[in-house]
């Protein structure tokens, strides 16, 4: 049955308070509401049939494996309870596999982030949120072995976190986490991590730099070897829609103007680097609206751009997990929050 208008109006205006004068949250699952997008070009999604699966969760991760072209999902939260499984996704075969933790698995949780480690075949995974607290561990699991390995941290490390976000850099070894949230409060720093020698080093930017917020997205830039976040959440702005570039080498961090035409602000989306069309693709998320399913992308020319979607299309959704195989140009989703709770679909969006 409809809800009457007074009533959505008032659900939202509670929603928006809640979320300014508390903690980063997970539970925004209102309606289902599709933003719009002028469209630019066309992308089609596809649906991934299987039988079986992980089951349906938010907050998980996601990353694809290119030496067995497979995708490697972690964590996340079903029905408010963590989760530490992991499964494998054989992308030719279409079957997922529960794989096997050794017997020395990290402890469940949610709103972690993970990254895919190329030159040694395997997962890294570090922070998250349980219902005990938060995390600042770092993890690897290697799928050819099952095994996983708490990495031994010696000096400086990132304070625990949740809802920060990671992005990779093959080519210098190297990950970096920025920003997060702890019931202290959210961050506002950057941190590389050296796969070589499993040493962290704190590199956040002193000038100007993105507000301290959690929840928002980030992903490198293989052409100017930087990194660019968007969105995100925060005490001064209850929705971001901002989008920023930082440069690891020199430590500085520039805000990029937006066109008039833009993605709503959002929280809980999914970033991905498109490398070979030198542009960065945006899915989703939780908006002032509600949960969204629009596509946009950007790039240096002529910046961002709606991207109309042929049906059938995945239904709005915040707090999804997703990765890219960088090869087929083809970006999955996995799972989040719809408008009656945790999602268990698997959607792939070709990029060309």
């Amino acid at each position: 049955m409809m809800k009457p208008r007074w009533f959505v109006s008032l659900l939202l205006s509670f929603l928006a308070l809640a979320v300014l004068l508390t903690a980063c949250s997970g539970d925004d699952t209102t309606a289902p509401t599709a933003t719009s997008a002028p469209a630019a070009e066309t992308f089609r999604w596809e649906q991934v049939r299987f039988d079986g699966g992980p089951g349906a969760r938010r907050d998980a991760t996601l990353v694809f494996d290119g030496s067995a072209n497979r995708l490697l999902l972690f964590g996340g939260r079903a029905n408010g309870q963590g989760l530490n499984d992991i499964s494998a996704f054989d992308i030719p075969a279409g079957r997922w596999t529960r794989l096997s933790d050794g017997g020395n698995a990290p402890a469940a949780r949610w709103g972690h982030v993970a990254v895919y480690d190329a030159k040694r075949a395997q997962m890294v995974v570090f922070s998250g949120q349980s219902a005990s607290g938060f995390f600042n561990d770092l993890w690897t699991f290697n799928p050819a072995t099952g095994q996983w390995r708490e990495v031994s941290i010696g000096g400086a490390k990132p304070p625990t976190r949740y809802g920060s976000c990671a992005a990779y850099d093959g080519e210098a070894d190297a990950f970096y986490i920025s920003h997060g949230f702890t019931n202290a409060g959210r961050f506002d720093d950057t941190w590389v991590f050296d796969l070589g020698s499993s040493q962290w080093r704190d590199i956040t930017a002193a000038g100007a730099k993105p507000i301290k917020r959690c929840l928002h997205r980030c992903a490198f830039d293989l052409e100017s070897k930087s990194i660019v976040l968007f969105g995100g959440q925060s005490n001064e702005t209850p929705i971001l829609g901002d989008l920023w570039r930082f440069n690891p080498a020199a430590r500085v961090w520039s805000e990029i103007p937006a066109s008039s035409a833009k993605p709503s602000p959002r929280f809980f989306s999914e970033l991905q680097a498109d490398p070979a069309a030198s542009r960065f693709v945006v899915f989703g998320g939780f908006t002032q609206a509600g949960n969204a399913n629009d596509v946009w992308t950007f790039g240096q020319t002529p910046g961002w751009r709606g991207a109309a979607v042929a049906a059938p299309a995945p239904e709005p959704r915040q707090s999804h997990a997703g990765a890219i195989d960088v090869r087929a140009r083809s970006i999955y989703l996995f799972g989040g929050a719809g408008g009656q709770g945790d999602l268990g679909d698997l959607w792939r969006l070709r990029l060309n």
